[in-house]
């Protein structure tokens, strides 16, 4: 091989390792750029959150039944996260369970969880809105076993300690206060690094 090829060679890659570092830069610029979506007439739907990847995850399960017919939120789960130095973050998190929501009359009521961080709730923010599952207008019993699953983000969040909180409640419309039972529950946790 002469030296000539050799040197064409080096330059080859040279270029394609430059082409490929500036292609990196720019995705990761068209990210940070990314706007939050639009709903009809230009309204906002959601918050967007992008990161560039997920750096810990905390799971933590459960298989012993719990139910309560309470329309305060009470705490199913208590935890940690710690974010370190190095950089803004921000947690996904699910929240799955097996879940009867029961009794309660006739009304359409429903049973509700909400995930907090540092006692905000994370998004989307929507309080009792949310329906985990419901009592399908006094239909459903105490065997009305079903899988169901949510879906949470924060904002960003600097370094530091953070309290994550699973809470549940029954949504009560008029007379009786439905049943909401958990059981064979997990909460996922992921840290993702690089929060823009």
């Amino acid at each position: 091989m002469s030296a000539i090829s050799g040197s064409m060679r080096t330059w080859r890659i040279i270029s394609i390792l430059a082409v490929a570092t500036a292609l990196f830069f720019a995705a990761q610029a068209a990210f940070a750029d990314e706007p939050d979506a639009q709903g009809p007439q230009g309204q906002d739907l959601i918050v967007a959150r992008n990161g560039r990847g997920i750096v810990q995850v905390r799971k933590i399960s459960n298989t012993v039944a719990q139910a309560r017919a309470d329309t305060t939120y009470g705490t199913l789960i208590s935890t940690v996260v710690n974010v370190p130095v190095g950089g803004a973050s921000f947690f996904d998190m699910r929240f799955s369970a097996e879940s009867a929501c029961y009794a309660g009359g006739t009304d359409t009521d429903w049973c509700t969880v909400r995930i907090l961080v540092n006692g905000v709730e994370a998004n989307p923010v929507v309080g009792t809105d949310f329906a985990f599952d419901s009592t399908d207008g006094g239909r459903e019993t105490s065997g009305s076993w079903e899988s169901h699953a949510m879906e949470r983000y924060t904002n960003c969040l600097q370094p530091g300690n953070y309290s994550v909180i699973v809470q549940w409640a029954s949504v009560n419309l008029a007379g009786a206060i439905p049943t909401f039972r958990l059981d064979d529950w997990t909460l996922a946790i992921e840290r993702v690094q690089g929060c823009v």
